[in-house]
């Protein structure tokens, strides 16, 4: 009899034990998953061919209102003399709204940066 019940809690023990085993592994695969779909959207969102207005702010260290100033100051002078010397400010205008290509800003500044370029603006209060 006693043989029994040693074997009856060692089945039991084994049950519990694939039991608990196999949620923890399906748990370890749960959180496996959930940090592989954030480093592939953290990917996805680095190799976006195109960034808005506030992304291209955070890219250059400038406020939105800087870089439309920038683009209204170089088409009003494109306006005016039908002509700009340099690199203008690189965006595609969609539904009236601003994108940019990060390796195009890249080599706006450096052009700029080269030339020592000086933006002076009075934002409208």
């Amino acid at each position: 009899m006693e043989k029994y019940k040693i074997l009856s809690a060692s089945i039991v023990f084994l049950a519990l034990s694939v039991l608990f085993g196999g949620m923890w592994i399906g748990n370890s695969l749960n959180n496996y998953n959930a940090g592989m779909r954030l480093k592939e959207s953290n990917v996805n969102q680095s190799e976006k061919a195109l960034i808005t207005v506030d992304e291209a702010s955070t890219f250059l260290g400038i406020s939105a209102e800087e870089i439309q100033e920038i683009i209204s100051n170089e088409q009003q002078h494109m306006d005016k003399y039908h002509s700009f010397t340099g690199k203008m400010f690189p965006y595609i205008k969609l539904n009236n709204n601003f994108y940019f290509n990060k390796d195009e800003l890249n080599e706006w500044v450096q052009e700029k940066a080269s030339r020592r370029t000086n933006f002076d603006y009075y934002p409208v209060l």
